[in-house]
């Protein structure tokens, strides 16, 4: 088993947290955080700092289809947008949240997934960097994947217990990558 960091936990534990809330907040978005004139997502922004309502140019990095995996109705809520997509047996739930809700800046996140197996994206260098979470290092262990990138989006690929890297690699390649990676660049 991939042995993750106690800071890693919490970070992972935040964002479910923020993805999964149904509660006042949510159903009052503030407006997205300006910290010292600088707007939410980009860099120098206050890290952990919540930025709600801005979900819509994120609705359409997640397409009713990704390569041959066909996608579940959208989920769109203030932090994040949400869809599963099938191919076959295999299901994969997809969470993209909006800049800032994660609570970690890229470079600390490229310094603590350093250990972990690299997921290859299609995106700039330096521009987004992600890893597999697997039960073991065997090619067909179980997997989930989880990508940051640069302008403070995070991307949560989770398989269920049931999806291998080759299932995400595939799905990933459908996915615009490149394209969420260059928003608020």
């Amino acid at each position: 088993m991939v042995k993750l960091g106690v800071p890693f936990l919490v970070i992972l534990l935040s964002f479910n947290v923020a993805c999964s809330k149904k509660d006042a907040a949510f159903s009052n978005p503030a407006p997205a955080i300006v910290a010292d004139g600088v707007p939410a997502g980009s860099a120098g922004q206050t890290i952990g700092v919540p930025v709600t309502g801005v979900t819509e140019p994120l609705e359409a990095m997640l397409p009713n289809q990704a390569g041959p995996f066909t996608a579940s109705a959208l989920i769109s809520e203030p932090q994040f947008v949400r869809r599963q997509y099938a191919r076959g047996a295999t299901k994969i739930s997809v969470t993209l949240a909006v800049a800032g809700a994660t609570p970690i800046t890229f470079e600390e996140w490229v310094k603590m997934s350093g250990t972990s197996p690299a997921v290859k994206l299609d995106a700039p260098e330096k521009s987004a960097a992600g890893f597999y979470d697997c039960t073991s290092e065997r090619a067909s262990a179980p997997c989930n994947v989880h990508i940051h990138f640069r302008a403070g989006y995070h991307l949560e690929l989770m398989g269920e217990g049931k999806a291998r890297r080759a299932d995400f690699d595939i799905l990933l390649k459908g996915l615009p990558i490149r394209k969420l990676a260059e928003l608020g660049q």
